[in-house]
């Protein structure tokens, strides 16, 4: 068996006059021992190396983490959201007590409902008072791996509304990317 050669670049700088064939040297390899082969598998790795997905989210690229099998509830979330936003629409709520639960998007969408709903009372000349909500059901499916799309039904004495809500896990915690209150 002839043996294998290996081609070994010269790393010192050299003029552009000089031949290429300096910059190239011939070797044979080493004698090594080829590695012992064992019968046993490599122990497993004890952590899992986790690399961030770039997922895009409107103009902004966030960076979620894998989910892990463990997901937060997103049921105290939901209810929290649907009756904050319900309340931030009729006035007896300020729109900052959701910010931490929702997207930019949302917000907007919230605040201008939130605007519609000032100049509807200022039109009939009243004053939004507190109505008292109850959260009624919850239903949320997920449509995707790290997504929750939820309905959650909201009772007041005079109407019962359903907001729709979707939450993605970003990092570790559920954020509202689209809320709808009908």
């Amino acid at each position: 068996m002839i043996p294998a050669t290996q081609i070994v670049q010269d790393q010192r700088s050299i003029s552009p006059a000089q031949s290429t064939n300096q910059l190239c040297s011939i070797s044979a390899p080493t004698q090594q021992n080829p590695p012992e082969i064992s019968s046993t598998p490599p122990p497993a790795p004890t952590s899992i190396p986790r690399s961030p997905i770039h997922k895009r989210t409107g103009s902004k690229a966030m960076i979620v983490r894998p989910v892990e099998a463990a997901l937060p509830d997103p049921t105290p979330i939901l209810r929290n959201l649907a009756l904050g936003s319900v309340e931030i629409i009729a006035g007896s709520r300020d729109i900052e007590t959701i910010a931490r639960w929702a997207s930019a998007s949302v917000i907007t969408v919230i605040r201008r409902r939130q605007i519609l709903s000032m100049q509807k009372y200022q039109a009939l000349g009243t004053i939004p008072s507190r109505i008292p909500l109850a959260c009624g059901k919850i239903h949320y499916s997920s449509p995707a791996q790290g997504v929750i799309e939820a309905v959650v039904l909201i009772h007041s004495r005079a109407r019962t509304r359903s907001v729709a809500i979707r939450l993605e896990l970003i990092e570790t915690r559920w954020r509202a990317t689209v809320l709808a209150v009908l």
